[in-house]
């Protein structure tokens, strides 16, 4: 009985294969790498940044609503809540 797998190496070459081109020959036009950013890009960077540098919770409007909460003086109606959800 005859065990022996022919066509193998031809298999292995189904997709031909590109060379890409050494490091040193896809550098940027002064010889260093190049990357650019898009304005919308840093606009978000800059946005990001900004949103980043906020705390995190309002501590007094907090201790505000707590105070109120415990004393019973804070009273919100369902279309008031809903009111402010869809403000602009």
């Amino acid at each position: 009985m005859d065990l022996r797998i022919s066509g193998v190496y031809n298999a292995y070459n189904a997709y031909p294969v590109k060379k890409v081109a050494p490091p040193a020959a896809r550098k940027g036009k002064d010889g260093g790498d190049s990357v650019s950013v898009s304005p919308t890009a840093n606009e978000y960077h800059v946005a990001h940044k900004a949103i980043s540098e906020l705390p995190d919770v309002r501590a007094a409007q907090v201790s505000q609503l707590q105070a109120r909460l415990q004393a019973g003086t804070y009273h919100v109606t369902g279309a008031e809540v809903a009111a402010k959800i869809f403000a602009e």
